[in-house]
């Protein structure tokens, strides 16, 4: 992955961002003298920026904020803001991303607030933070790619991305069990085998009883319906983004096809087959401006 060097950048009005369709990213290693971005009235769109490495700044008419590696700041669209380096020596290196959100990520980028618009995040666990660095690699990568799907391909990798903040931020204010932690993780790979609160349970050397309430009392949910939440986006993605026949999705995310069907339309108001045609509609739209 290439990476940019910048001298001094000085903005004494709001930077306009190009427009795009869906998500605008960038990955810049900052070296030299400085670099210095203002925004007087903030933009239009979110933007998200971690820091790889250095040490960065961000400001309002308020407050400072000085970040190093491991810390996300998110701003909301329309608050003032400036950010660059915080020292002369040493260099930043960033990831960011604008983004226009899907309508269902909202609950998601509520952070805690540093100042009014300006929200921080700091990923002290190894783990969450690796997560959270791949996934924004991932969607660059897609972003800045040339195929037909890459900005659905970079959308998604974002979903991901902030779905990891996410838990990063719910464990931060209340941490989750480890017990409970593995199964939130060995479950993404194993969609399509015939599960219940017994077999989940017994992966980590719980009773049903037990692991069923400390799921509850963790993760807010029953696990069943949270495995059903997961198979669900699950098969979203697979209309989406591949040709697979409605039999083929459901054995991949371990349905009977006929109650996959079903499953889907109570999920979503719409048909599996219904819903891959109005999103296929929604990109050939999108793609025609």
């Amino acid at each position: 992955m290439g990476v940019s060097k910048f001298q001094i950048v000085k903005e004494v009005v709001p930077l306009e961002v190009p427009q795009y369709l869906h998500i605008l990213t960038g990955h810049y290693f900052v070296r030299g003298s400085g670099y210095y971005t203002k925004r007087l009235r903030g933009t239009e769109d979110w933007l998200l920026i971690i820091t790889l490495s250095g040490m960065g700044r961000f400001g309002t008419s308020s407050q400072q904020l000085l970040v190093q590696e491991r810390d996300c700041v998110l701003i909301r669209p329309g608050t003032g803001h400036d950010y660059g380096m915080a020292q002369k020596e040493g260099g930043w290196e960033l990831l960011w991303a604008h983004f226009h959100p899907r309508p269902h990520w909202h609950d998601w980028l509520a952070w805690p607030e540093h100042t009014p618009g300006l929200m921080h995040l700091t990923l002290v666990d190894d783990l969450g933070w690796k997560e959270v660095r791949t996934c924004f690699r991932r969607t660059h990568l897609a972003a800045i790619g040339a195929e037909s799907h890459s900005q659905d391909l970079a959308m998604n990798g974002l979903e991901s991305l902030l779905l990891c903040c996410q838990g990063a931020l719910l464990q931060s204010q209340s941490p989750v069990d480890e017990r409970i932690q593995h199964i939130l993780h060995w479950l993404n790979g194993r969609l399509a085998d015939p599960l219940d609160v017994a077999s989940l349970a017994s992966a980590v050397a719980l009773s049903p009883s037990r692991f069923a309430h400390l799921f509850r009392e963790q993760i807010g949910t029953s696990p069943m319906q949270y495995l059903d939440l997961l198979r669900m986006q699950r098969s979203k993605q697979l209309l989406e983004r591949t040709t697979n026949s409605i039999a083929q999705i459901a054995d991949e995310v371990g349905l009977d096809a006929v109650y996959f069907s079903l499953r889907f339309k109570q999920h979503t108001g719409l048909s599996p087959r219904a819903y891959r045609a109005q999103k296929r509609t929604e990109y050939t739209a999108a793609t025609c401006r």
